[in-house]
């Protein structure tokens, strides 16, 4: 999403900080992740933007939905969606969650030990299951592989105990780690899936289908791989181990809604310490900018100042905790109190951090008309 003059225009009509979707963007999102990784089935991870609004856009476009919580899927009985077309994929569910999501007719659900197994066994007797394996998340720039997954080596034999618990074992999932830019993560992942279908299969536990899961990157201030290059190399792969065809699936997130918006904050003072720079906003990391905390780095836009003379800023947030400061960046030597700082492709996990501590308002959400 750029910064354009419509934007800009729009943006003064509100006080800050909020959030600017063009819903434009969703959906042509949407149809490149589709057609990239050659008609699989997508399924939106609305926790990177549960916004009711881009959860209808995305419905109306065909897309599936992956929720892990009631919560979650009271969004889904809100836009009245197809429950055919919503998994969950979270490795540690509550038992309501999954007697709730059982009964509205989610058929696929997600482990990765024998509790789980446990679990969807007595509460969505019968249904199909899907191992979480871990993979390498090298050169993500958000790792996801310490709280979750098997080691390749305890997947076949959870695989037999939920077969045993009258569950239908029915394919492997994983995730490479959000904001991912190695591509031969999903190769490598996608060749640990062949060698543990083949292995299920000398058991008589023939998998059909394999969840790519999440780790799509976006362009903050760093080159990425696009999503056709990413699709290809997948397809390819698939292809080349799966001689007989693989049924797969995908849950993008921030690939769906991160580069559709920008957060617009206001400067509300500036300082200098110890020969450093800073510069703080009304709104931070307690706000919806906790990714900062990871290391991740958007690109930062003025209004106006582009010529002027640039300097290195610390940001930070309103808040009175000195947690609160996210990353350095050049910016405007002259830029003063009620400023705009438009803080670039925004749109995935900053709303959905955000709270209201220290009583700062979260960002509110407007879409482009």
């Amino acid at each position: 999403m750029k910064l354009t003059d419509k934007i800009i225009n729009f943006a003064r009509k509100y006080k800050t900080p909020f959030l600017i979707i063009d819903p434009d963007v969703i959906k042509e999102n949407y149809r490149r992740i589709h057609k990239a990784f050659g008609g699989i089935k997508v399924f939106y991870a609305i926790k990177a933007n549960p916004d009711l609004r881009i959860l209808k856009i995305l419905k109306n476009v065909g897309c599936g939905f992956e929720i892990a919580s009631i919560q979650e899927l009271d969004l889904m009985l809100k836009i009245g969606t197809d429950f055919s077309s919503v998994i969950s994929s979270h490795p540690v569910k509550t038992p309501e969650f999954i007697k709730l999501a059982y009964a509205n007719g989610i058929q696929l659900f997600v482990f990765d030990s024998e509790t789980e197994i446990d679990k969807i066994s007595n509460f969505a007797p019968g249904s199909k299951v899907c191992a979480r394996l871990t993979v390498s998340n090298l050169g993500s720039e958000w790792p996801l592989a310490e709280k979750f997954g098997l080691e390749p080596q305890k997947v076949i034999p959870l695989l037999r105990y939920a077969k045993e618990k009258r569950l239908i074992p029915y394919g492997i999932t994983f995730h490479v780690g959000s904001q991912c830019l190695n591509k031969s993560n999903w190769v490598k992942a996608l060749e640990k899936c062949s060698q543990l279908f083949e292995s299920a299969a000398k058991e008589g536990i023939n998998l059909k289908l394999v969840n790519l899961g999440g780790g799509l990157p976006i362009k903050h201030i760093q080159e990425i791989p696009t999503i056709e290059e990413i699709g290809k190399m997948v397809v390819e792969t698939a292809r080349r181990l799966f001689k007989n065809g693989v049924e797969m699936t995908i849950e993008p997130g921030r690939a769906m809604v991160g580069n559709a918006a920008i957060l617009v904050s206001s400067i509300i003072g500036r300082a200098k310490r110890k020969d450093k720079n800073w510069l703080y906003l009304d709104v931070g990391v307690f706000q919806g900018l906790m990714e900062t905390v990871g290391g991740i780095k958007y690109e930062i836009k003025t209004e106006g100042k582009e010529n002027d003379s640039i300097e290195e800023y610390m940001l930070a947030g309103p808040t009175c905790d000195s947690f609160d400061k996210m990353f350095k960046c050049y910016l405007p030597k002259n830029l003063e109190i009620g400023d705009k700082i438009y803080i670039m492709d925004a749109g995935a996990y900053t709303t959905a951090y955000a709270s209201d501590f220290d009583g700062f308002e979260e960002p509110k959400v407007c879409f482009l008309e």
